[in-house]
């Protein structure tokens, strides 16, 4: 009885205040606390809407219905789910709060409804297009080139960006490519794409050769018996060298393009081809996913492809192929 007394003392607007203090005693961020007292005054809204002042109203003497009928008319005012569900989870932590100092002998914790998570399906676009520009397009310089097989890494083979950047020659034999990283395999690539990384090889051999032959200190190197290793062009076409080279301080093309300037080139790429909309490397991952699950690759085969080893690591992809299925059930 005492309990109960002294539980009726407390309205429920003094109850909003003790919380916002106690986030503050417990160093919450600002936004926390402003979230929380701004998803508190929008049921304390609520309340008044429904015949209940929150400065008389005692927290004890809490309508259960009112609580249980919070989420329909959060969602009645055509608030986006992720809201309702913060609004929602609001309400709960301050029950919670409130339950654990003995202030509540109705238990609002499990009235309050749990809003559904909502599923975000990754953004994807149709790569048909994109690929017969990619086929159509015939590029002027070396860089243009190197940018454009970056870009038709992704598009075609869905490789992400660190895997790309690690690529070295060695690892091209023919159409087999070996990826490295946490997962090694081994994937076909296309005949036109094998072809035209093999180019962009010469290609770089050929300017490797003419910088020799007019570079007076390749030359004197070359007499000298000395290895060629610090020449920028000299270096990429080896065996041990990266196919997507940057240059070092010290002029030489030792060490892998960078995450950073391998999405720059993606970006170029991107630009080169004229697409409307410039798109970050992941929407092409997503996309090549759902194409290759349209034409038939299973959710484990895609997995085993994208060399990703646990359905933990694969879960970003498992709402678009849900939604996939769904459409053509």
């Amino acid at each position: 009885m005492q309990g109960t007394q002294k539980s009726s003392k407390h309205s429920f607007i003094k109850s909003v205040y003790q919380y916002a203090g106690f986030l503050k005693g417990v160093e919450a961020s600002k936004n926390t606390i402003a979230s929380a007292q701004y998803d508190l005054q929008t049921f304390t809204s609520y309340l008044l809407k429904n015949g209940f002042n929150a400065d008389e109203l005692s927290l004890h003497d809490l309508p259960p219905d009112l609580v249980t009928a919070y989420g329909d008319h959060l969602k009645a005012q055509g608030l986006k789910a992720n809201t309702r569900r913060r609004a929602l989870a609001t309400l709960r932590r301050f029950f919670t709060y409130h339950q654990k100092r003995m202030k509540l002998t109705t238990d609002y914790i499990v009235l309050v409804e749990h809003a559904p998570k909502l599923e975000r399906v990754p953004e994807t676009i149709a790569l048909s297009n994109v690929r017969t520009k990619i086929s159509a397009f015939t590029p002027g310089s070396i860089t243009e080139e190197r940018d454009m097989l970056i870009f038709e890494l992704l598009v075609s083979e869905g490789l992400n960006i660190s895997e790309i950047c690690a690529l070295t020659w060695s690892d091209l034999k023919g159409p087999i490519l070996k990826i490295k990283g946490r997962h090694e395999r081994m994937i076909r690539l296309s005949e036109p794409l094998s072809e035209r990384l093999k180019a962009y090889q010469d290609r770089i051999i050929s300017l490797r050769v003419d910088a020799t032959q007019t570079d007076p200190t390749a030359n004197k190197a070359a007499q000298q018996g000395e290895s060629n290793s610090t020449d920028i062009l000299s270096t990429a076409p080896t065996a041990s060298g990266w196919v997507f080279f940057r240059v070092t301080s010290e002029g030489s093309a030792k060490r892998p393009l960078s995450e950073r300037a391998c999405e720059h080139s993606v970006t170029k790429a991107q630009t080169l081809l004229g697409l409307e909309e410039i798109k970050p490397p992941r929407v092409f991952r997503h996309s090549v996913v759902l194409q290759w699950f349209k034409d038939g690759m299973t959710a484990d085969q895609i997995q085993e492809r994208l060399g990703l080893r646990t359905k933990y690591a694969f879960r970003v992809f498992e709402p678009l192929l849900r939604q996939v299925a769904e459409t053509s059930s």
